[in-house]
């Protein structure tokens, strides 16, 4: 079947009918439209016949509840410390038998905290520090927020997360990137930031509903 060519229409129809006498495992990889499921609940067979769906998301509300699905949500957690660590240790020294050397140990450790146990991101920066000197250690360590910006090795990186911040709602987009006035690591009071997200007039009116309250939800 050449897909790629079909109009919608077509492969609706070609789907209906290839599923309909068949048990089937289908994988659907990061999934954004929350009208996902009313889509492709047309050519789903009844009774499904004990077949199976995974699908991965980002967003809560991309949820097959109302469609008749019976559904288990498995959300996945950053990794441990240790976790992290390991996975790290993986692709910075892959070549060193003996992992970490010592005079690495802080500089590798602080960059591993600052990934905040995302996978994504850990092999991202273990790959790109394993052929790194000393120096280009340090420099990455003190200027991480530049390297995410203007490194290429990093770049999948970045387009993966602009992905999510993308999908921001526009008083959401100006509330993300007012955090920016803030230092790298920086500790924000969470009152203090609603009273500076109030005060630009960031939040969206809601009818009888208190600004403080729009800010915490």
């Amino acid at each position: 079947m050449q897909v790629e060519t079909m109009s919608y229409r077509v492969l609706v129809e070609t789907l209906m009918q290839y599923l309909q006498s068949r048990r089937y495992f289908i994988v659907l990889d990061d999934v954004w439209n929350i009208e996902f499921w009313q889509e492709i609940n047309i050519v789903l067979p009844e009774g499904m016949r004990g077949s199976r769906i995974v699908l991965t998301t980002r967003k809560e509300d991309v949820t097959p509840s109302p469609y008749g699905f019976v559904s288990y949500i498995h959300q996945i957690q950053p990794l441990r410390k240790n976790g992290a660590w390991e996975l790290f240790c993986k692709r910075a020294f892959a070549n060193d038998l003996a992992g970490c050397p010592s005079y690495l140990d802080s500089l590798a450790r602080n960059l591993v905290e600052k990934c905040e146990g995302l996978p994504l991101a850990i092999v991202a920066l273990g790959g790109l520090m394993s052929k790194k000197s000393t120096a280009e250690w340090m420099r990455a360590h003190d200027n991480l927020n530049w390297e995410l910006s203007n490194n290429p090795a990093l770049e999948f990186v970045k387009i993966i997360s602009l992905l999510s911040y993308h999908d921001l709602s526009f008083q959401l987009k100006h509330c993300f990137l007012y955090c920016c006035i803030f230092p790298e690591d920086y500790k924000i009071s969470r009152k203090r930031l609603s009273r500076l997200w109030m005060a630009e007039d960031f939040l969206e009116h809601v009818n009888d509903v208190a600004p403080e309250v729009v800010a915490e939800n």
